[in-house]
């Protein structure tokens, strides 16, 4: 009898394995993300905001010495500006790195996106 149940209880854990490594497993997020005037905004690595203050325009997230804010679609990031912005969009600031991404692609100060360093 405990054979047996030693086998459904093996059973029952491989199933449950098996279900959770489909693709539409969620992946798990390392920052903190917020929406601010109509955008996502991803501080990270994760660090709970000292403040949250949303604006008409938009609004401001100070993380620690991070401080983002979104005012008409226009990204600052600790007093550098990074353009325009279009609802929706998806901006992910990485405090250790210094870099600001917006869809996955790194934004260079001015609203450009960044170039990679040439190569010798």
């Amino acid at each position: 009898m405990r054979t047996s149940s030693l086998m459904v209880a093996s059973l029952v854990f491989v199933a449950a394995l098996a279900a959770g490594c489909g693709d539409e497993t969620p992946k798990m997020t390392v920052g903190y993300r917020v929406a601010v005037g109509g955008l996502t905004v991803e501080i990270w690595p994760k660090v709970e905001p000292s403040s949250l203050t949303p604006a008409a325009d938009g609004g401001m997230v100070v993380s620690g010495a991070t401080k983002v804010e979104v005012h008409n679609f226009r990204l600052t990031v600790n007093g550098v500006d990074y353009g325009l912005m279009q609802g929706g969009d998806d901006i992910i600031v990485n405090t250790k790195g210094n870099d600001v991404r917006v869809n996955g692609q790194v934004r260079a100060p001015g609203g450009g996106v960044a170039q990679p360093p040439a190569q010798p």
